[in-house]
């Protein structure tokens, strides 16, 4: 669905009038469904870390300064915690780190737990201790912000054209326009936010799969397995 049918579908199940378009289009109505719309679509997109925003982003560890070359992919949004690697070395790195945390390392000059740490700030991946080596391999995962794909196939940050679509659920997307604009034109609007939650709990409750608890453990992990069978009595 694109921006146009979601407003339009939206207004319809509140019962007013669907307007022909949404960007460029002055009329109340479709000024109050583009800002329900925009709301919408970046609140949605930070209430999990969903499964199709999710990327890997790798770079190569460069000297001179912690602020590394390549750190940030241009549309990232926020780290995935505990996915940070050394590939190189072959062990995790110690963050995100607090500020306080960062410059406590930096005024100790102590060497962290992990040997490497990490923290983004200013737009920027920052490594300590500073690389003394080029062509380490860093790795981890991130959610981006590119939430909209324009009809051409490009990815983008926000709504630009009435035939742009959401990379999430467009179901969703509909459901919390149209409690969103129902609030903004002042009618009653809890049943339709009840349905919305609902839906969105179960939706993230299901994204990507989950895995399987096993008391041997997970498989393939190399961990201590419990014998299959039935325990012996005391």
């Amino acid at each position: 669905m694109s921006l146009l049918s979601i407003c339009r579908e939206a207004a319809a199940e509140v019962g007013v009038s669907a307007p022909a378009s949404i960007i460029g289009n002055g009329e109340t109505t479709a000024v109050r469904l583009l800002a329900a719309a925009k709301r919408e679509i970046f609140g949605l997109s930070r209430s999990a870390a969903w499964s199709a925003l999710v990327k890997e982003h790798s770079f190569a560890t460069t000297t001179g300064a912690s602020a590394q070359t390549g750190g940030l992919p241009e549309d990232f949004d926020y780290v995935i915690d505990a996915t940070a690697w050394d590939r190189t070395a072959g062990r995790p790195l110690e963050g995100p780190l607090t500020a306080q945390a960062w410059q406590s390392l930096k005024a100790s000059a102590a060497a962290p737990a992990l040997g490497r740490a990490f923290r983004i700030f200013g737009g920027e991946f920052h490594l300590y201790p500073t690389p003394t080596t080029a062509g380490d391999e860093i790795a981890y995962e991130y959610a981006s912000a590119t939430i909209v794909t324009a009809a051409g196939g490009g990815g983008q940050s926000g709504w630009l054209a009435d035939d742009d679509s959401f990379v999430l659920s467009e179901e969703l997307a509909t459901m919390g326009v149209k409690w969103r604009f129902t609030k903004a034109i002042g009618l009653a609007y809890d049943d339709h936010l009840n349905e919305y939650l609902s839906v969105l709990a179960r939706t993230i409750a299901r994204d990507g799969g989950r895995a399987t608890l096993r008391l041997d453990g997970p498989a393939g992990l190399g961990l201590p397995r419990l014998p299959d069978g039935d325990f012996p009595e005391s």
